[in-house]
Parts: C-alpha cells; structure tokens; sequence
C-alpha cells in the first residue's frame, strides 16, 4: 500500500521508490546533492528555486495548463511539489509577485517562440542543402543574367569564351 504523499520529502520518496532510484540517482538527474536531498526527504522544506530544479530533472511531463489561460503548459511534478512545500504555483492578480510572474511568463513564451524559430530554420536551412544547384546553359546568357568570378562581372568577352568551353564540354557528351 501506498503512503500518503504529505510532503516534498514524501513525494521524492515516493517517485524514487516508483523509478527505483537512489537517492545518488536522484542527486545526478537534478544537479542537487545527495545530503540536501537527504535533508528534504527527511523534512526540509526546499526554496521555490529548488522545487523548480528538482521538477525539471524529475519531469514526467504530464502538461496542466496554465491559469493564465494562455496556452501555456507547466510541468505537473514543479506543481505539485510547489503545493506539498506550502507555496503557490501561480501568484494571485495583485499580488507583489504577479508582476514578475506576468514578466517570466513572457519570457517563457518567447523562448519556447525561438525555440520553435530554431527549429524551422534547421529544417529549412536542411532543406536549401538538399536542393542541387543546376544552371540551364540555354539560359544562361539572358539580357538580365549576369556571371561572376571572384565578385566581378564577366566581361562579353569572358563569356564568349566561357560559353565557347561549355559547348565544348557538350560535344564531348555527345561523343560519349
């Protein structure tokens, strides 16, 4: 039977036992030390900070949303770990935290924005990549193409003799 989860110390007990983790596991997955995670186990109450350490290496990231109603998903472990230690997840309209919380928010939402950002223009830069790039001859000379060669525009000349060794490479295709 399970034990009734009262506190953060529980609730790390409880998912440690859940995962079979040590507590030296635990320790390596959240970048908090073993004796402080001993102490919360045993009791501590751990900052707000801490919470939010320990919930993004724990992530089970099971989405709630956000009561800001703006699409926002917050990590189910951070919230409930925040309530156990007796603190709010979200502060009230008003108070003196809201402020920052509106302004972390933000933050969030134009991170993840990049993020997704950085993501598109992987794929697009992967797929500029992929495109061979091929030049039609026939087209080659048009009234608005102009040809360059170390940043300098080909002279008529040069392109005459450029377009005289094209055609020459063709023959040889031909004749193959």
């Amino acid at each position: 039977m399970e034990k009734e989860i009262k506190s953060v110390g529980d609730y790390l007990k409880n998912y440690r036992n859940k995962n079979n983790l040590s507590i030296s596991a635990l320790s390596r997955m959240t970048d908090i030390s073993r004796p402080y995670l001993s102490q919360i186990e045993d009791g501590k109450v751990p900052s707000k900070k801490t919470i939010r350490k320990l919930a993004k290496g724990m992530s089970k990231k099971t989405p709630t949303p956000s009561p800001t109603g703006d699409g926002f998903v917050i990590d189910y472990t951070e919230v409930e770990m925040l309530d156990l230690a007796g603190y709010k997840a979200w502060p009230e309209p008003g108070e003196e935290s809201w402020e920052e919380y509106e302004s972390q928010e933000k933050i969030n939402k134009l991170e993840r924005q990049i993020f997704r950002l950085e993501g598109q223009i992987s794929r697009l830069e992967e797929e500029v990549n992929s495109y061979k790039t091929s030049i039609d001859i026939g087209n080659l000379y048009g009234k608005y193409n102009k040809i360059y060669l170390d940043r300098k525009e080909l002279s008529k000349g040069e392109k005459y003799a450029l377009n005289n060794f094209l055609m020459g490479l063709l023959e040889l295709r031909e004749d193959n």
